[in-house]
């Protein structure tokens, strides 16, 4: 697996949302980026997060 592993708070910070908006995400399950764990501590791979924000332009986008 290549590319750097980012924590809940990394991703808040670059999505622009507070910790627990990722958290709800992971909870729900249906938005957001996908994560895994690594024994009990919860990380993303940046380029799923990327890849999150790539699919939220792609569908919020007006007028392009």
């Amino acid at each position: 697996m290549a590319g750097r592993l980012l924590t809940t708070a990394e991703v808040a910070e670059r999505l622009g949302v507070v910790e627990s908006t990722v958290r709800w995400w992971r909870h729900v399950g249906s938005t957001g980026p996908r994560s895994f764990t690594i024994g009990s501590r919860v990380r993303y791979r940046e380029e799923d997060v990327e890849a999150y924000l790539e699919n939220q332009y792609a569908t919020t986008a007006r007028g392009a």
